[in-house]
């Protein structure tokens, strides 16, 4: 795996590891939620496997959350970005 990519999940993964727990998801309910196989999360998690982009984008989703992009030549804070109050709450069901 390229080292950028492998670099990115081990950033991106636990800030959706720890966003399931404060919306007190278990692993098997999000499983669920988003109807993909059971265990994915899991292994998503712990890096036995890695979502494909368009099922990284359905796990952003399921969990509440847009993924920004940030050119890395113009580095920013997301608080200057999007003020809390242009965030829409969703309550996506699958």
């Amino acid at each position: 795996m390229d080292y950028a990519l492998s670099k990115f999940y081990k950033e991106v993964i636990p800030q959706f590891v720890k966003r399931r727990n404060e919306l007190g998801y278990t692993q098997s309910s999000l499983d669920y939620d988003m109807n993909i196989a059971r265990g994915l999360i899991s292994k998503w998690e712990v890096g036995i496997r890695k979502p494909s982009g368009f099922l990284f984008c359905c796990w952003a989703e399921a969990l509440g959350c847009d993924l920004i992009i940030v050119p890395k030549d113009k580095p920013r804070k997301i608080e200057e970005e999007m003020s809390v109050s242009k965030l829409k709450k969703r309550n996506y069901k699958w």
